[in-house]
């Protein structure tokens, strides 16, 4: 992951894993775990929708605590919004949809490009999700996810609890106590690019996602696990 930095100039590098767990609409765990900077322990950070329930914030994180502006983290509404979108647009990238209620697909064309012809699907779903999906015209396997995302931006707190925030810095995973945002944040355009397709259990499935978002950071997935209809516990999605 490389976050942005200022001007021109990219930002930090930051290696790290993700782990998505998701049995349904009503039971979604997205695990993402970094080590900010080089030496640091790692910090990982959860968000997810339990029933009605949804929680965001740091399942581990070293003392210096570590800060991530999200959108609605103090709003529960706000908050269900943004996660169900970040379900809905993993589910369309990697399931078709198949699994989330709510998505609607239409034919939106074919689209050119120096890499080849692609058909686009206009989708919707859950959050107010709207994007588009470019099929490659001779697999049918998903190319790209056009959408619209809010950047995520870190900010590092210094020192022990209680240390107070970075000015500026609120609503973020790691702070579930900041302020909420008087102002809605910025939608930026982002692309979700998959590629690499191995079938597993019969299903053809991608094994790397770049994910590049205007003003925000770019990620690069390399697929390392996949299990397919997995069974889990009853207090698997609940906050920790």
């Amino acid at each position: 992951r490389v976050m942005p930095g200022e001007g021109s100039e990219p930002g930090p590098e930051m290696s790290g894993e993700v782990t998505l767990d998701f049995a349904d609409a009503k039971r979604y765990l997205f695990i993402d775990s970094f080590s900010p900077m080089p030496g640091m322990p790692p910090i990982s950070i959860g968000s997810a929708i339990n029933g009605e329930d949804q929680w965001t914030g740091p399942v581990s994180a070293p003392m210096a605590g570590v800060m991530l502006r999200t959108e609605g983290s103090n709003d529960p509404g706000r908050l269900r919004t943004r996660i169900e979108k970040d379900m809905t647009r993993l589910s369309i990238a990697l399931l078709a949809g198949s699994n989330v209620p709510g998505v609607a697909f239409t034919y939106g064309g074919v689209a050119e490009s120096p890499e080849g012809r692609a058909e686009v699907l206009d989708v919707t779903g859950p959050g107010g999700f709207k994007g588009k999906l470019f099929l490659d015209e001779k697999t049918s396997r998903p190319m790209m996810l056009q959408y619209l995302e809010v950047p995520r931006r870190m900010a590092m707190r210094r020192g022990g609890p209680g240390a107070p925030p970075p000015q500026g810095a609120g609503g973020g995973h790691g702070d579930p106590n900041a302020s909420a945002a008087t102002t809605a944040p910025e939608l930026k355009e982002a692309q979700m690019f998959l590629s690499d397709y191995k079938t597993e259990d019969g299903i053809s499935l991608p094994r790397s996602v770049t994910i590049k978002v205007q003003d925000g950071p770019t990620e690069e997935w390399t697929v390392q696990k996949i299990k397919l209809n997995p069974v889990f516990g009853a207090d698997h999605f609940k906050k920790r």
